[in-house]
């Protein structure tokens, strides 16, 4: 470490660098398109933060609790204290929502993300190494990392603001010098943690944790008056932390007095690091734009965090080299050390190579740290990024190669890390029809009217239509984390959420219409010849719940219904509704098997993708009560020739399900998975094996269920207009 340099202090240049890549990279296409058109994907996330950033000023400009809102999951509501909603970035934002609109707040708060991060890491580089062009390197690497441009296309600047990571180690660093006091690194210290809570608490819990871990590797590398220095430090961190709480104290009450989340959104086979996806490169990068590349990508398991890991073979050779010549100094051992610790946790509790899980790992343990716990351990590469770009800043400052040759290195890992060029992928228009703009939407719309838009929660850009009315109507959707577990028990809801098949639609939809005091159904005309599957599904499921639209206005279908239309369904159950929709969907599996079998095919190659692939079961059923349920289906065969078949439901609406087919079945059985809530509401897989002559008969019943006029229906379902 050699200390400060006067040139350039601020790193002003460094980060007029950075912003011109920035525009370069991903901003050409909003030029003169500020308001139409943001950075990002088409769909998702964008759509959830514009909401976010206006939902704030809206709240407290009607002096409402903005941790609390009743615009979305209407009519009950949804609290946003364990969303990604980023609070300070609603506060920064206010002004430019409040003239410029949704996608400008958006683009301004998202776009400086990647030039601010590098311009930290370049601070903090250049502390280190007192080296310009070194650290404008190792900046560059870090905030054109792979996990930085993943993050940019998909569209979460919450997780793209890291910026005061990077300045909070490097007051550290200044304060362990003796370079600023004790109390000012409090002062310091404190504001970059309000800071760093107010935009999101995991980020907030993962630099504890990781700056804990650093402070406790140096204390044991270290000599002994680094040590002591190191020390001194404990008590103004625990200063600035007391400071921090008290300062966040309101916002804490909120988080503490509202229940966490039963449930990740995330299963941890997918929200962890595969160890091959460290050396492959993303969809998003320049390199994958090449045949072969693309090509690769295309040919591995299912995952949507490929580059999120992204280091690049250049930047890993580097730290190999680094760590040749010096793994023996305190700093060598202390980067090389928190690089292979990060590492492992961000493989989370289990090895993954290629898609498969092979052995556990140290990162089980995390589960038990409060706040840790909830977090993507996939996400702990940026600090894996960080340290890596620091590695590369020093390497270039110390190492004995020729200037060509380091220039030549950086070029190279540069170049494998490239974003791609093309405009096409960093930008998308803003789609909201003409009925949400220009006040349209008055005519039709009563203040506060609870509203179905289709397409539904994150397969459409609802979030942003209803941002661009300030918040006008309510919605019983959204995306804005996992729906309320309310929610989640009603067939209609998971079916239009995933974009899945809805048997009975008429029936389901106009159940979950009338508990949830829809009065106004919306959809997308564009949605009945989109290019994506589950729009065009939505849309068929409200067309053959509803009928014909009767009014279409800038480009929306519009249903109005009454409370008369829809008081023949208001009294059925969400659990009648799921048992209902779990009996036809497992009667279509049987009647599907019993199908495949009869045509001679082997018993012991049966298998769901073998159904779908004879046309004999659709591969979009609505699964539930959860929406990480896909198709909800579960299919066997045994080489004794017997048959497992079974769908997943709520443990309450099996047990009909499974009486049915209990005596032609071999045996019955459920699985509950971990997880799941509630004595009767807890997610069960019913599981029912059969032997050919047993198959047989379950299917002629299976026939009739299948059959919603020929079915025997609760008899809350008996009672409605849909089940005669």
């Amino acid at each position: 470490m050699k200390g400060p340099s006067t040139r350039d202090r601020y790193g002003l240049g460094a980060l007029g660098v950075y912003l011109a890549l920035s525009i370069l990279f991903f901003g050409r296409g909003l030029v003169g398109h500020f308001t139409t058109v943001w950075v990002g994907q088409h769909q998702g996330d964008p759509s959830a933060f514009m909401w976010f950033f206006t939902w704030l000023p809206h709240a407290l400009g009607q002096w409402h609790n903005p941790t609390f809102s009743g615009a979305i999951w209407a009519p009950s509501g949804m609290s946003l204290i364990w969303t990604t909603w980023m609070p300070l970035g609603g506060l920064v934002a206010w002004p430019i929502t409040r003239t410029l609109g949704p996608v400008a707040t958006y683009n301004a708060l998202t776009l400086p993300m990647i030039p601010l991060a590098a311009w930290s890491a370049f601070l903090l580089c250049r502390y280190v190494t007192d080296s310009w062009w070194s650290s404008l390197a190792g900046g560059y690497l870090f905030g054109f990392c792979g996990y930085m441009t993943f993050y940019l296309w998909v569209g979460d600047p919450i997780l793209l603001a890291v910026f005061p990571v990077p300045l909070a180690i490097l007051a550290a660093l200044r304060a362990l010098r003796g370079e600023i006091s004790a109390r000012r690194f409090t002062v310091y210290a404190t504001a970059l943690l309000v800071m760093v809570f107010g935009i999101s608490p995991e980020t907030f819990a993962c630099m504890t944790m990781f700056g804990a871990m650093a402070l406790v590797l140096a204390i044991a590398l270290y000599q002994k008056e680094t040590r002591r220095r190191l020390r001194a430090l404990v008590g103004p961190i625990l200063a600035s932390y007391a400071l921090a709480a008290a300062i966040l104290s309101p916002y804490l009450y909120c988080i503490f007095s509202t229940g966490a989340p039963k449930s990740a959104i995330w299963q941890t086979f997918l929200s962890s690091a595969d160890l091959l996806f460290f050396l492959l490169p993303s969809h998003v990068s320049e390199i994958a734009r090449i045949a072969a590349v693309r090509h690769l990508l295309d040919g591995l398991p299912t995952t949507i965090f490929v580059g999120y890991t992204y280091l690049g073979p250049i930047l890993l050779a580097i730290v190999v080299a680094f760590a040749w010549n010096h793994w023996r100094e305190p700093l060598g051992a202390l980067l090389l050390a928190s690089m292979a610790i990060i590492a492992l946790a961000a493989m989370g509790p289990e090895l993954i190579v290629g898609g498969r899980q092979v052995v556990p790992m140290p990162g089980a343990l995390l589960t038990a740290l409060p706040l840790i716990r909830a977090a993507v351990p996939v996400r702990f590469m940026m600090y894996l990024a960080l340290d890596a770009s620091l590695i590369a800043a020093l390497w270039l400052n110390t190492s004995g190669a020729s200037r060509y040759t380091k220039c030549a290195i950086v070029a190279l890992a540069i170049v494998f890390a490239m974003p791609s060029l093309s405009t096409a992928q960093w930008n998308s228009p803003d789609d909201t029809p003409a009925f949400f703009l220009g006040g349209m939407y008055r005519r039709y719309l009563q203040p506060g009217e609870n509203v179905l838009v289709v397409p539904y929660g994150w397969l459409g850009n609802c979030m942003t239509w209803q941002a661009h009315t300030d918040m006008y109507f309510r919605m019983a959707e959204a995306w804005a984390g996992m729906p309320p577990q309310e929610f989640q028990h009603w067939p209609a809801m998971i079916a239009l959420y995933n974009g899945n098949y809805l048997p009975e639609p008429e029936l389901q939809l106009k159940a979950f219409m009338a508990a949830h005091r829809v009065s106004a159904v919306l959809v997308d005309e564009r949605a009945r010849s989109s290019h994506d599957a589950k729009q065009r599904q939505d849309y068929a499921t409200v067309l053959a719940a509803l009928g014909p639209a009767p009014v279409k206005a800038g480009g929306m279908l519009i249903y109005r219904l009454k409370p008369v239309d829809l008081a023949a369904w208001r009294d059925l159950k969400p659990l009648d509704l799921e048992r209902r929709a779990d009996e036809v969907r497992l009667a279509a599996l049987i009647d599907a098997a019993d199908r495949y079998l009869q045509s001679g095919a082997d018993s012991t190659r049966l298998s769901s993708q073998r159904l779908e692939q004879a046309g004999l079961i659709r591969s979009d059923w609505v699964g539930g009560p959860d929406i990480r349920i896909s198709n909800g289906l579960w299919v066997k065969g045994h080489a004794d020739g017997t048959i497992e078949l079974g769908t997943f439901g709520s443990r309450a609406a099996l047990v009909e399900v499974a009486a049915r087919y209990r005596l032609d079945a071999l045996s019955v059985r459920t699985i509950a998975i971990p997880g799941s809530a509630g004595r009767q509401e807890g997610l069960e897989l019913l599981m029912i094996t059969f032997d050919r002559t047993g198959l047989a008969r379950a299917a002629a019943l299976a026939r009739d269920a299948s059959n919603p006029d020929a079915a025997p229906q609760a008899a809350a379902l008996a009672a409605s207009p849909a089940g005669h």
